[in-house]
């Protein structure tokens, strides 16, 4: 099993303002690490027949929480990179969930919450922190995820706080209409 957590968030601010070296930091960190690691371990799991790949991800799939540009963008190609490795990797036993944890304390968190860079551009996000949740779900959620129970929702993006227990009794629906999954819906016709 393998849990990626590369959770870097330094560059807050406007896209015009940030500073492009913190941001890039922040994608590389995000992206190219978990995807670093990924590649690192799934061929030893593909040689003992299958494992988990669990990407920890953030803010990259819903409403925009701005001033954390770098951060939301990467993640959401973590998104992406979670649903390729599970379609890649389903014939050599390979599981892989995006799952958003919710809001944890964290390093990450706190630096929102006390820099100045976070009183300035997210002045709220303190008073938000007050309602993390404890990390122990989280991880309650991704020993969940390693037992078997929810293989058929490999490469989807979950959310411990909602959509897991949720998810399970919907796996055909899920599938059908391609749910949990990072998608432009088109315009309806008409």
């Amino acid at each position: 099993m393998l849990v990626n957590n590369a959770g870097s968030l330094s560059a807050l601010g406007p896209v015009w303002e940030v500073d492009p070296a913190r941001w890039v930091r922040d994608a590389t960190v995000n992206l190219c690490g978990t995807f670093l690691c990924t590649r690192f371990a799934v061929p030893h799991m593909i040689e003992v027949g299958g494992g988990y790949v669990v990407n920890l991800v953030g803010a990259g799939v819903g409403p925009v929480h701005l001033y954390t540009t770098g951060y939301d963008a990467s993640k959401a190609g973590v998104v992406r990179l979670t649903e390729g490795l599970a379609r890649e990797g389903a014939e050599h036993g390979i599981r892989a969930f995006a799952l958003f944890p919710g809001l944890v304390r964290s390093a990450m968190t706190e630096f929102i919450a006390t820099s100045p860079e976070g009183r300035r551009w997210r002045p709220t996000f303190a008073d938000h922190l007050q309602r993390a949740i404890e990390p122990e779900r989280a991880a309650e959620v991704v020993l969940d995820l390693i037992s078997g129970r929810a293989d058929a929702l490999s490469g989807c993006h979950l959310d411990v706080g909602t959509y897991f227990d949720a998810a399970l009794p919907l796996v055909d629906r899920i599938r059908d209409e391609e749910l949990l999954l990072l998608r432009l819906r088109p315009l309806p016709e008409g």
